[in-house]
């Protein structure tokens, strides 16, 4: 399993320099890479800000899927408000990752074998986190809203 992350890991890094792209500037918590649905790389770190959200969703969950709409529209109002927002999606094969990923009008983060899942040690899918600026998760919810009010007010965010 190690050697399946860190062959993705590295693949990652070789698409990365082959197209040229720049890894795009987003926040995760947890001292990992992911891929990025544009081949890039996704540099794992601290939130810089005061408080960070991330977003983890699978192809399969009809959950996810209905709460997509939803993801998008919370998402431009957290960033307006200074509070970066990603979205990793994984738990499923390559492919299945990229067409969901490729639904998004954002890039997103990719963990198709699920590494980052099992470290986040999340309840399931969708998981919505919130961390404060040390990465210290302060809140999280299991399932997802429909409305971002309701969502925002299960995140207390």
């Amino acid at each position: 399993m190690r050697l399946l992350v860190l062959l993705s890991l590295c693949l990652g890094i070789v698409f990365f320099y082959q197209t040229g792209g720049e890894p795009m500037p987003t926040m995760q918590l947890l001292q990992t890479q992911l891929n990025d649905d544009d081949a890039g790389l996704v540099s794992v770190g601290d939130c810089e800000a005061e408080k960070c959200v991330m977003v983890y969703l699978a192809p399969w969950c009809g959950t996810c899927r209905a709460a997509s709409p939803m993801i998008v529209q919370m998402k431009a109002q957290l960033e307006q408000e200074g509070i970066p927002m990603q979205v990793v999606i994984g738990n499923a094969n390559g492919s299945q990752v990229q067409q969901y990923a490729a639904q998004f009008p954002f890039n997103v983060a990719l963990d198709p074998m699920g590494a980052y899942s099992h470290q986040l040690e999340n309840k399931g899918v969708p998981y919505f986190v919130v961390f404060n600026k040390k990465g210290k998760r302060v809140s999280d919810y299991g399932g997802a809203y429909l409305q971002v009010d309701a969502m925002r007010g299960a995140l207390e965010i």
